[in-house]
């Protein structure tokens, strides 16, 4: 799958959007890795990813979508702070932490992380 997206770049997406919904998820994660790179054009199928059965997948996809601006960015952070997974959380809560300057939604969201069940959440 590298050289398919290396090679065709945005022709790419269809396939790749096909690709998240194998059984195998060493497919879908090298798949929504690939949307990753290919930044704007794949977002649509990063934010699917989001809902992956796959914690790995749905983590890839919100580094992807934070990666295509701030309004995608905090979409994807506040989305990903509501996940089943602590791995994934996490993931959002240092995106978060790390952005400078921090708009008052991202305090909010960081305000209610510090809530998490998990302490590796909150402590950071």
């Amino acid at each position: 799958m590298d050289l398919l997206a290396a090679d065709a770049g945005e022709r790419s997406v269809p396939a790749l959007v096909r690709a998240l919904a194998d059984s195998n998820a060493l497919v879908r994660r090298t798949a929504v890795r690939l949307l990753a790179r290919l930044g704007e054009p794949g977002a649509a199928g990063l934010a699917a990813a989001q809902d992956d059965d796959d914690l790995l997948v749905r983590r890839t996809a919100l580094i992807g979508l934070t990666r295509l601006g701030p309004e995608r960015a905090l979409a994807a952070a506040g989305r990903a702070l509501a996940d089943g997974s602590p791995v994934v959380r996490l993931a959002a809560v240092r995106h978060l932490a790390a952005l400078r300057p921090r708009p008052q939604a991202v305090l909010a969201l960081l305000e209610g992380a510090r809530e998490d069940e998990d302490e590796r959440v909150r402590i950071v």
